[in-house]
């Protein structure tokens, strides 16, 4: 299907990390080709956090699994901030798409609170489809 997303998984992490993540991103897949624009969005906000916990865990982190949404998203930015290498923490045009990104993964939690919980029967959630381009 055109627009699929494809996730590599980076070396190191290990096989649970890993899974978490393609877990959810399945889930969006699946959410997108039914056209359930509520579960897309609930999907979207799970994979974010997945990730986001992921890079907590894996950047030696606590108890990523007990943290609130936004603070999960904020304590992965700040350890990908920290990430070595050149051209990466310290470019003001990356810092800038990264700053962009994690306003954009702090507003999907609303949205999606709004139109409906993932556990609404389909028919039930109104989320408007207009905002979908797929």
């Amino acid at each position: 299907m055109a627009g699929d997303i494809e996730l590599q998984r980076p070396d190191g992490l290990d096989e649970t990390a890993w899974n978490s993540i393609e877990g959810c991103r399945v889930r969006l897949e699946r959410a997108r080709r039914d056209l359930d624009w509520s579960l897309v969005v609930g999907s979207a906000k799970d994979l974010v956090e997945a990730t986001a916990k992921v890079v907590i865990a894996a950047r030696g982190g606590t108890s990523p699994s007990e943290q609130e949404y936004v603070e999960a998203l904020n304590e992965a930015h700040k350890a990908l901030g920290r990430q070595p290498g050149p051209d990466l923490s310290d470019d003001p045009q990356i810092l800038a798409v990264a700053s962009s990104m994690l306003k954009i993964a702090r507003s999907l939690r609303e949205p999606r609170n709004q139109y409906g919980p993932v556990t609404v029967e389909p028919w039930l959630r109104t989320f408007p489809k207009k905002l979908f381009t797929w």
